[in-house]
């Protein structure tokens, strides 16, 4: 804040203080302003911080949405090397007829009492 002026430090304590009042605590989940008066502080700088928001909120926006379909895009590249990879030790499923005779091979043991 003062390195242009390293003297003039003394001109930034009170917005200093007034930062270091609204940033809630770790330990509190809330500022010193909080606590002591009951309420979120407003400061200057949330207004520009608004503006800022309000003038990227496009490009914000459309960054989301390119990331998302970069997203999509991997997923599917994964889902295809995963399908690739399970189908390569997989047998043709064989097409039966109507009338053909089959064995049903039991893996489980049913037991009726």
């Amino acid at each position: 804040m003062s390195i242009e002026h390293p003297t003039k430090w003394f001109k930034h304590v009170d917005s200093l203080q007034r930062v270091l009042n609204s940033v809630p605590s770790r330990s509190t989940k809330y500022s010193p302003f909080e606590l002591l008066i009951g309420v979120k502080m407003k400061n200057p700088e949330d207004v520009m911080i608004r503006n800022l928001l309000e003038e990227s909120q496009e490009q914000l926006f459309q960054h989301r949405d390119n990331l998302r379909r970069e997203a999509k895009q991997n997923i599917l590249k994964i889902q295809e090397e995963n399908r690739r990879t399970y189908n390569r030790k997989r047998k043709e499923a064989h097409l039966y007829k109507k009338g053909d005779l089959v064995a049903i091979k039991r893996t489980l043991s049913l037991e009726t009492n």
